[in-house]
């Protein structure tokens, strides 16, 4: 995935930006994320879409899950790098970094998580009703016992997933958007 895709890589150091903003940097839902992973067991994996430079992936790794992020951004994924080779190396073995769309999340047949995250906006980054479509399948493809956890809203994937893109589908059809193929 080219860099040019994501909005956080037209400026530099955007990510050093966004850790410095306490609106970001001081966010409280780490804590719910937190107990989300830990309500899915001490040691879960966990898939966070978005995870940008790492303000969840990090915590989680260090609370003891294994953590697997995925961002379309070079440039945060960079500035995640950066921060998760001060860690000690307990942390950067449960971290797996991935350059990808979340809208067509490719992690391989052998990826199932516990726990599936899209904290903070990530789904507002998907404003084209194609792309939620995307984000959606993105989902459904996943091997998972997984919780989706967007904005503390739970949905129990894969049933829980399939009433969501019910949900989805009937809102569509109720605004008179033509069902795709």
């Amino acid at each position: 995935m080219s860099g040019r895709d994501s909005i956080y890589d037209a400026a530099a150091d955007f990510g050093a930006l966004y850790d410095a903003v306490p609106a970001y940097s001081q966010r409280a839902d780490i804590a719910f994320y937190r107990e989300e992973a830990e309500r899915a067991g001490g040691s879960s994996r966990v898939l966070e879409l978005g995870c940008g430079t790492g303000r969840l992936t990090l915590p989680l790794a260090q609370a003891g899950h294994e953590v697997t992020g995925i961002d379309l951004s070079p440039a945060m994924l960079a500035r995640a790098r950066e921060k998760l080779a001060a860690e000690p190396r307990s942390v950067q073995d449960r971290v797996t970094l991935v350059e990808g769309d979340a809208r067509r999340a490719e992690l391989g047949q052998a990826s199932s998580f516990d726990v599936v995250l899209a904290p903070f906006r990530v789904l507002q980054h998907f404003p084209a009703i194609s792309d939620q479509l995307a984000h959606s399948e993105a989902y459904a493809k996943i091997e998972a016992k997984a919780r989706l956890a967007e904005i503390g809203t739970l949905y129990t994937a894969v049933a829980g997933m399939l009433n969501l893109l019910t949900m989805i589908d009937a809102s569509y059809r109720a605004a008179g958007v033509p069902k795709r193929g």
